[in-house]
């Protein structure tokens, strides 16, 4: 039997061109663009140990989606949020930042591309609120010149009456 096999092995060649490598490439962009649009990477910076559960009961809470969604673990601190709803999703990263257990989580967006250690999570997106804004310079414009000297302007919402609300990274 070990004989069949390793004569069976030894017949396999491996093309110049082998058709079957685009299949696979095009099967994991597809996979990327349909199953990763639905789905976040996390890191807790955190040093104690964290309990799954409470972590996904805790997130429930905060983020009260209409859909279930689920956590695995998939690194060091590291974690894969897969939503069943792209409404919750989008929810979730544009009302961060979050924490648990008075620990940041940062959220960046699902890359198939990438392990769980090759994301970034240097950096995560807070709003800012800017008071004291004369009226004639309450604007968009204002909100981007000014966040600009905190970081990355992701987006300004100046439709509070106090402040002008900045997204920054």
């Amino acid at each position: 039997m070990a004989e069949d096999i390793g004569s069976m092995l030894s017949q396999i060649r491996i093309a110049e061109k082998d058709d079957g490598i685009l299949p696979l490439h095009t099967m994991w962009k597809q996979n990327e663009a349909n199953v990763g649009r639905l789905r976040l990477v996390g890191k807790l910076l955190s040093r104690r140990r964290i309990n799954l559960n409470g972590l996904h009961n805790a997130l429930m809470a905060s983020w009260n989606p209409k859909h279930a969604f689920k956590i695995f673990k998939i690194g060091e601190k590291i974690y894969l949020f897969q939503f069943s709803d792209i409404g919750d999703l989008n929810k979730v990263i544009h009302r961060g930042p979050w924490n648990f257990s008075n620990s940041l989580l940062i959220l960046k967006r699902f890359q198939a591309s990438l392990t769980p250690e090759q994301y970034n999570f240097s950096t995560n997106p807070f709003w800012v609120r800017i008071f004291d804004v004369l009226v004639g310079l309450h604007s968009e414009q204002t909100g981007f010149m000014i966040g600009s000297s905190l970081g990355r302007v992701l987006e300004v919402d100046e439709g509070f009456k106090k402040a002008i609300r900045v997204r920054i990274e």
